[in-house]
């Protein structure tokens, strides 16, 4: 188990990608356990959820493990995207406008539309990530199209660095 102060979701991942890498399903060596969203959109991660809140508490993995206080669903990348109508590269793209650790703090105003779809500014958070996701399915032509969605900005260079750092992070 290693608990980081800092950042090292990339190292993470990579190291189980590693592991995990030509795997069937179900056949992974290597489990990310976590509480981090972002391991669900790294390549070849198996990730199993974990619901730590804001505990500081040092024996919460054994009580999370023995109290079911992971979802209990392993998380795949390709299996996620396939279940939300998105190929593995527009899930990635969905999910860095949705918002990661280094997009969240940009308005989606900021970003170019999507398949020339603006996406609302207002409304519940379920709406507009329906509204969202919607546009990504059209822009890729339907559930399970293959045409490529790339999220950019074309005004805000701060933006496209982050969308840049997110796609080299996930892959």
């Amino acid at each position: 188990v290693v608990e980081c102060e800092y950042e090292a979701d990339h190292h993470i991942a990579q190291y189980c990608a590693q592991k995990n890498r030509d795997c069937e399903v179900g056949q992974e060596r290597a489990f990310i356990l976590g509480g981090d969203s972002d391991f669900m959109v790294m390549r070849d991660c198996a990730y199993l959820w974990l619901n730590r809140g804001e505990s500081s508490d040092p024996d919460y993995l054994p009580a999370l493990l023995n109290g079911g206080g992971a979802d209990g669903k392993l998380w795949r990348r390709r299996d996620t995207a396939a279940s939300l109508g998105l190929s593995e590269f527009n899930f990635r793209e969905f999910c860095i406008m949705l918002g990661n650790d280094y997009t969240n703090i940009y308005k989606w105003s900021d970003f170019d539309a999507i398949g020339g779809k603006t996406i609302p500014q207002t409304g519940s958070g379920e709406a507009r990530t329906a509204a969202l996701l919607e546009a990504f399915i059209t822009a890729a032509g339907g559930r399970g199209g293959t045409d490529l969605v790339l999220v950019s900005s074309s005004t805000n260079p701060d933006l496209q660095y982050a969308i840049d750092f997110s796609r080299a992070m996930y892959e």
